[in-house]
């Protein structure tokens, strides 16, 4: 539940030990959040909004800030 996974944030774990209590590795779980994003890019590309070479770069960028954010452990609190 959301109630749970904020009484884990707190007590300073971070999103991807969570998700290895569940079965989930980092990399599984940098992809789940990331797919969104990659198909909206997909699509720009698609309709010739953005050239391919910009989606990669984007990605690229994209896929290594959502992996820190994955690993960021908040100080535990009361």
């Amino acid at each position: 539940t959301v109630e749970q996974l904020r009484a884990e944030l707190k007590a300073g774990k971070s999103l991807a030990e969570i998700a290895a209590t569940k079965g989930i590795s980092k990399d599984q779980l940098v992809a789940l959040l990331t797919k969104p994003a990659k198909e909206r890019l997909a699509k720009a590309v698609s309709a010739g909004r953005i050239t391919q070479a910009r989606a990669d770069e984007l990605t690229t960028k994209l896929t290594e800030r959502v992996a820190k954010l994955v690993d960021r452990k908040r100080t535990p609190t009361a």
